[in-house]
């Protein structure tokens, strides 16, 4: 099992870990719509990734500094993204998890996504772990 670190552990998210992250989740579009997924799974998952996208590159632009904080604001959107990715690509998809990083010198925050989204991120991954609430 993976440890926890303290806090001022974590890694703080950045706007180049969003465009990676953005990156990933378009290779993901691209392998459900090439699955056996239902057209109604495929469609909630390219329309979730879209806007997604569209607000990573709000913030990216406008508020470079809080990314960190605008994601949390995004965690049930993850988790609701990362249960139906799973659904659509079953083990396919990989390890998912609890990726948290460090939104102040103080505070953490935590989205509930897989491994090579967390990495892509620039998080701290911990495989099978649910967000703490």
């Amino acid at each position: 099992m993976t440890r926890a670190l303290p806090v001022q552990e974590f890694p703080p998210l950045t706007p180049q870990g969003l465009e990676r992250l953005s990156r990933a989740l378009d290779a993901d579009v691209v392998r459900v719509q090439m699955s056996a997924a239902s057209p109604e799974i495929k469609g909630r998952i390219k329309q979730t990734v879209e806007i997604l996208k569209g607000l990573f590159a709000l913030v990216s632009f406008n508020d470079p500094d809080a990314v960190g904080v605008w994601v949390a604001t995004m965690k049930d959107q993850f988790k609701a993204l990362t249960a139906d990715l799973r659904t659509a690509l079953g083990a396919a998809l990989g390890e998912t998890g609890a990726c948290f990083y460090a939104v102040s010198p103080t505070e953490s925050a935590c989205v509930q996504i897989t491994e090579t989204h967390c990495q892509a991120l620039g998080g701290f991954f911990q495989a099978n772990t649910p967000c703490p609430s």
